[in-house]
């Protein structure tokens, strides 16, 4: 069932001038049309922010985010060479950079672009035509959750920083501390799902990504992780389930098409097989490397 999202304030908002903290941060602008990145840089002058740099798109932004100094950055979704979803994982998997508090701008409420960005974890999301008291309510939430002194909030910084550096036994201990100060949180359940499976902890894994599941359905990073779980146990029936509902979640996505058609091939289910790679064919548009590998499907089946 579609869904209709609308620009997300973050929750609390005590609207005040913007603090001194917002006012000193260095905001990264992303977009490839000029006149939104001068909009932007008028919205931000208006707020009394005056510390801001720009890219053209993804690529650019990522090069400026690792010279340092970035504090925020605000990236329109759809760019060229990188748009934002693929900044916003290069920002989120790095070791530096992982917490750079990250608003992601679309023009379209299209509920598969949402999905992506929340589980990448954006901060938050503007639907466009954005004005300067929204993105001003934002930019002062964020600042004020990263100087929070709530116990969750701690547990998921602390957890975040140990799993970005590696050390997953210790990332376990804070996600596990999350999960019992909000047990009603799905993301301490991805993690821990997510760090068992690599511990190979298959069933314990399995609960956790089912309770994320079940405490938000449209976790799609938990659908795709609990999918391959079912996979490596040629579970194909449930695994098939999960990539059919992760489609409706991201109907853009190929690898989802191939690996659905690859479930219902093991389940003789080759007229299933014919229409799902037709519509990712359709999906590619093209892009060489898809193509191959959509070819390369129907040589297997």
């Amino acid at each position: 069932m579609e869904k209709s999202f609308k620009n997300k304030v973050l929750v609390n908002y005590d609207k005040n001038m913007l603090s001194k903290e917002a006012k000193a941060k260095r905001v990264l602008i992303v977009d490839d049309n000029m006149a939104m990145r001068k909009m932007l840089e008028t919205m931000l002058i208006s707020i009394d922010i005056h510390n801001y740099d720009t890219a053209v798109d993804g690529r650019a932004a990522w090069e400026k985010v690792k010279e340092g100094g970035i504090d925020l950055i605000i990236s329109d979704y759809v760019m060229p060479n990188l748009n934002g979803l693929e900044l916003l994982r290069r920002v989120r998997k790095s070791k530096e950079f992982y917490n750079i508090p990250f608003i992601m701008v679309t023009r379209t409420d299209h509920r598969g672009e949402v999905t992506n960005t929340l589980q990448a974890e954006v901060d938050c999301y503007l639907i466009k035509p954005i004005t300067a008291d929204i993105l001003e309510e934002n930019i002062n939430q964020i600042v004020k959750q990263q100087h929070s002194s709530s116990p969750y909030l701690k547990a998921m910084h602390n957890g975040k920083h140990h799993y970005m550096h590696g050390d997953h036994d210790e990332a376990l201990k804070h996600f596990t501390l999350a999960q019992s100060l909000l047990p009603d949180s799905a993301q301490p359940y991805y993690y821990m799902g997510m760090l068992l499976h690599a511990k190979g902890e298959q069933e314990e894994a399995e609960k956790y990504l089912s309770r994320c599941i079940e405490l938000q359905d449209e976790y799609l990073n938990a659908i795709l992780l609990l999918a391959q779980i079912y996979t490596r146990r040629r579970d194909y029936p449930r695994m098939y389930d999960l990539l059919d509902r992760a489609l409706d979640l991201a109907p853009d996505n190929v690898t989802i098409y191939l690996n659905l058609a690859f479930a219902a091939y093991h389940m003789n289910k080759m007229e299933v097989v014919r229409k799902t790679l037709d519509r990712a064919t359709k999906v590619a548009k093209g892009q060489l490397d898809d193509v191959r590998r959509i070819i390369d499907t129907y040589i297997k089946v």
